[in-house]
C-alpha cells in the first residue's frame, strides 16, 4: 500500500487546414482553425477557482498543500514532521459536498483532494493492481477523493452533452479510444479517434482486439465540444500517463529506488504538481464557460 495521501478545481479570411490531437500531455484540445472557443487565461482560471466554497477558510488549511516540502506518512523533512492526512482530507471532502453542483471548489479544498488523487495515480503507475486493491479493501483515504474528482469530471461531461448530443456510434468511439485527431475539411471537421483502448477502472490496456475506429464528420461550431467531451472522459487516463512518465524518469535516474521513494519524489515535485492542477482547473473552467 502506498504512502498516505497528501492534504490536497470585416470578415476574416478562411483559416488554413489544421490538425489537432488530444495528446496525453495536454488534456484540453482547442484550435483557432477548428473553433472560436474563448481562451482561458491564468487569471481567469485563478478567479474561477478561488471564488467558490467559502466554507473552507485559511484557518482550516493554513498552508499550501503543494508547498509543504514533505509527504504525508513519509519521514520528517527539514526537521518537521508531516501532518496527518485523514482529518484534512475529510474536511476537504465535506466542503466539496456542500459546494453547489458544477462549481469549481475553493483552491485549498480542491488541492487537498487533487494531491491525493495524483498520489493514487502515481502509485498505480508503479503497481497496476493498486486501484483494484483499494477497491477490495474499501480504502478510506484514496477512494473518496478519487470518486469525488471522477464525479466532478462526469458532471462537466453532462454539461457538454446538454450543448451537443452525441449519436451512439460517435459516443462509443469517443469513449473507447484515448486519442482524438481533428482536421478541418472545408465546412466540416473530421474527427478520427485513435490510440489503444484501456480498462476505465484499472487504467490498464485491454487485451481484447478492437476494430479500426471510424472517421466522423461534424460541424465546425460543434467540434470543440466533442474534443472537450473527449478530454473530460479520458482525463484520468491522460493524467495517469503523465504520472507514469514522471515515475519512469525518476527510476531512470536511480534504479535502486524503492516504490515508496519514487512516490515521495513525485509528490515533492511542486512545479509538476502545480502544472497538473492548473491543467485540471483549466479544463473544468473551459467546460463551465463554454457550456453555461
Amino acid at each position: 500500500k502506498p504512502p498516505s495521501p497528501a492534504p490536497s478545481e470585416g470578415s476574416q479570411p478562411e483559416p488554413p487546414v489544421a490538425v489537432v490531437t488530444s495528446a496525453v500531455t495536454s488534456p484540453v484540445v482547442t484550435s483557432a482553425a477548428v473553433t472560436s472557443a474563448v481562451t482561458v487565461t491564468s487569471a481567469a482560471v485563478t478567479s474561477a477557482v478561488t471564488s467558490a466554497a467559502a466554507a473552507v477558510t485559511s484557518a482550516a488549511l493554513p498552508w499550501d498543500p503543494f508547498k509543504r516540502g514533505c509527504v504525508w506518512g513519509g519521514p520528517p523533512v527539514g526537521g518537521r514532521a508531516c501532518p496527518g492526512a485523514g482529518p484534512l482530507l475529510k474536511g476537504a471532502l465535506r466542503s466539496a459536498e456542500r459546494a453547489p453542483a458544477g462549481r469549481v471548489l475553493n483552491t485549498r479544498a480542491m488541492k487537498e483532494m487533487y494531491r491525493s488523487y495524483v498520489e493514487m495515480l502515481v502509485s498505480t503507475a508503479l503497481d497496476p493492481d493498486m486501484i483494484q486493491a483499494l477497491e477490495d479493501t474499501n480504502d478510506e483515504l484514496y477512494l473518496p477523493p478519487m470518486r469525488k474528482i471522477d464525479g466532478i469530471l462526469n458532471d462537466h461531461k453532462k454539461k457538454v452533452l446538454k450543448r451537443v448530443p452525441l449519436n451512439p456510434s460517435l459516443q462509443e468511439a469517443l469513449h473507447t479510444f484515448p486519442q482524438l485527431h481533428a482536421e478541418r475539411a472545408e465546412a466540416l471537421v473530421k474527427l478520427r479517434p485513435a490510440g489503444e483502448p484501456y480498462n476505465r477502472k484499472t487504467l490498464s490496456k485491454v487485451k481484447r482486439s478492437v476494430g479500426k475506429p471510424q472517421e466522423f464528420k461534424v460541424e465546425v461550431e460543434k467540434s470543440f465540444f466533442y474534443t472537450l467531451y473527449h478530454s473530460l472522459h479520458h482525463y484520468k487516463y491522460h493524467t495517469f500517463l503523465r504520472c507514469k512518465d514522471e515515475t519512469t524518469a525518476i527510476e531512470g535516474q536511480d534504479e535502486d529506488l524503492g516504490q515508496e521513494e519514487v512516490v515521495q519524489q513525485c509528490m515533492r515535485n511542486q512545479a509538476w504538481l502545480e502544472r497538473l492542477f492548473d491543467s485540471f482547473s483549466e479544463l473544468l473552467t473551459q467546460a463551465q464557460s463554454q457550456c453555461a
